[in-house]
Parts: C-alpha cells; structure tokens; sequence
C-alpha cells in the first residue's frame, strides 16, 4: 500500500475509535446529543450565509456568472428574435452541381 492509504486508514480507524469512546463516556442521553447537535448545525448555517454574503458584498469582481448568464440570454434572444431567412447563408458542395 502507498502511505496515502495507510493514511486514510488511520484517519477513518481513528475517527471510529474516537467516535466510539466520546459515545461511551458521554453523559448525555441521545436526545439531548441529538439536540446540540441540531443547535450547531442551524448555527453553523447562519454563519455559512453570513460568510457567503459578507464575500460575495466584498469580492472586487463582479460575479461571472451571471454576467455569463445574461450574455447568453442576449444571444438566445437575438437568435429567436432574428428574421427567418428562407436563404442558407452556406452552399454546400452538393448544391453546386
């Protein structure tokens, strides 16, 4: 094995070993762990948004996307928006003969 996967084998056995020894010396009941937990997920959440909209205010550049978004809906428009032409605008080789 490389020493990547003995890595990922001592983080993952690690991490189960740990998660098992924090369940069996808790004092809390599950409802309870269950409950912070909820807490700190809905937490972490609003401070995801906070972070988000604080970059997102702050960032030099203007957002890419939607300016891609919104040259291609100017070209889409264009395209239904163009007269139809009865005429290719190409010959093919078939067509001269």
């Amino acid at each position: 094995m490389s020493k990547g996967k003995y890595f990922m084998a001592g983080a993952v056995i690690g991490g189960l070993i740990g998660a098992a020894t924090a369940l069996l010396a808790t004092t809390k009941t599950g409802n309870e762990i269950r409950k912070e937990l909820g807490k700190g997920l809905e937490l972490a959440k609003e401070r995801g948004k906070e972070l988000y909209l604080t970059i997102k205010s702050q960032a030099p550049v203007e957002n890419k996307w939607e300016k891609v978004n919104d040259e291609g809906t100017v070209l889409v428009n264009r395209y239904i928006d163009a007269p139809s032409s009865t005429t290719p605008d190409y010959i093919s080789i078939e067509d001269k003969k």
